[in-house]
């Protein structure tokens, strides 16, 4: 089965005290329910990176309302706070455990003389995430930005850096962007002290816009690959998760033959950590990866298998992103200018959350065509965003 993520859990909490001093919803464009659908850091990535672009004050209500631990938690705030700096934004209600939160965005800061930003989660909390929320401001940003991100590099309930560098990154391109990351020092749970660069050499000119994307045609698989990483662990680790994942993978009929290459990465790392990922490509370019993450008390063989197993499970629906890719293009999607279809499997809650927030706060329109049971279209006409 697929990791799911975001889970909800618990019992809603009152946002009463934050929201007195947040201000009434009148006073703001935009006001966004932080509970609803996925109701975790999906609802506030989309609408603090909308926000900031547009311009707009936005206030977000009842923050992760129905988590165990309700209201903004330290990577939440994180990103948060990093959108702040780079709007010179006034933050209000902006701290741990707060359930209400005001945004009144500004300029955009950084400039040719003076453009490097640092956001640190000082925890495990996930670099790919700092990533998501940033990623469409410094796409549309006046000049070329760099951000100094830390915390974890490969963590779970998050896609890795890795992730995002062979997956996400080729697929950017195709909308007119394209972001180069530079891993410094991989960090895990639960030390985290993972340091990455982020850089968009090249943002969108003034009046420019992103390109739709088409991804209906998923093709051949061609290649297949596993890719296992331990950081201070002995080398044999990763290769009895290649051998693991490789098993499962074989077992299928209409996957190829299977690569598989063991790293050891400490010299490279701070910390103890263990991952997989499994990566398909198929012959009109669609790119899937599947990530598994090491914990206590989970063997090796474990992690590989699972991996592996998400894999089989993410092809056998027919789309054309993995369930990461899918969440990840919505945002681009909404600001691009014309209409964007991709064939995706299961529409999961983190990409129900984007559609509805980028339709609530942006305006786009988005439609999902049902094809099978596990098997959809999205469609969305984009709004033509550009600066």
């Amino acid at each position: 089965m697929k990791q799911t993520r975001g889970r909800r859990r618990g019992n809603e909490t009152s946002t009463a005290g934050a929201a007195d001093e947040v201000g009434e919803d009148s006073e703001y464009a935009h006001v966004v329910d932080g509970s609803q659908l996925e109701g975790g850091g999906q609802v506030l990535r989309i609408s603090f990176a909308l926000a900031s672009l547009l311009g707009a004050p936005l206030k977000v209500s009842r923050v992760r309302a129905g988590r165990a631990k309700p209201g903004l938690q330290a990577q939440h705030l994180c990103g948060i706070e990093l959108l702040a700096r780079l709007y010179g934004a006034k933050l209000t209600g902006g701290r741990m455990q707060s359930c209400c939160v005001g945004y009144r965005p500004h300029a955009f800061t950084l400039t040719s003389y003076n453009n490097t930003a640092t956001a640190d989660t000082k925890t495990a909390g996930s670099v790919g995430l700092l990533i998501q929320v940033s990623l469409p401001c410094l796409v549309f940003a006046p000049c070329s930005c760099s951000l100094l991100l830390k915390g974890g590099t490969n963590a779970g309930m998050a896609p890795t850096v890795d992730y995002l560098n062979q997956i996400f990154a080729p697929v950017a391109q195709r909308m007119g962007f394209s972001l180069e990351l530079t891993i410094v020092r991989r960090g895990y749970y639960p030390r985290g002290g993972g340091e990455v660069h982020l850089n968009v050499t090249k943002p969108l000119a003034p009046g420019k816009c992103l390109l739709p994307i088409t991804l209906l045609d998923r093709g051949e698989l061609t290649s297949l690959r596993c890719d296992a990483y331990v950081s201070c662990l002995p080398l044999h680790v990763a290769e009895r998760e290649c051998e693991a994942a490789k098993g499962v993978l074989e077992g299928v009929a209409h996957i190829p033959a299977v690569c598989c290459a063991a790293h050891d990465v400490s010299a490279e790392s701070n910390g103890i950590g263990n991952w997989v990922q499994v990566t398909a490509v198929t012959s009109t370019g669609c790119v899937f990866g599947c990530t598994a993450i090491g914990e206590r008390r989970i063997t090796a063989e474990e992690v590989g298998k699972k991996a592996a197993e998400e894999m089989v499970e993410t092809l056998a629906e027919g789309g054309c992103v993995d369930e990461y890719l899918q969440d990840q293009l919505l945002v681009f999607m909404a600001l691009a200018k014309g209409v964007s279809r991709v064939r995706v499997g299961t529409i999961s809650l983190h990409s129900q959350t984007a559609m509805a927030v980028s339709t609530q706060l942006a305006g786009a329109r988005f439609n999902v065509e049902r094809i099978s049971e596990c098997c959809n279209i999205i469609t969305c006409e984009g709004t033509g965003f550009h600066m």
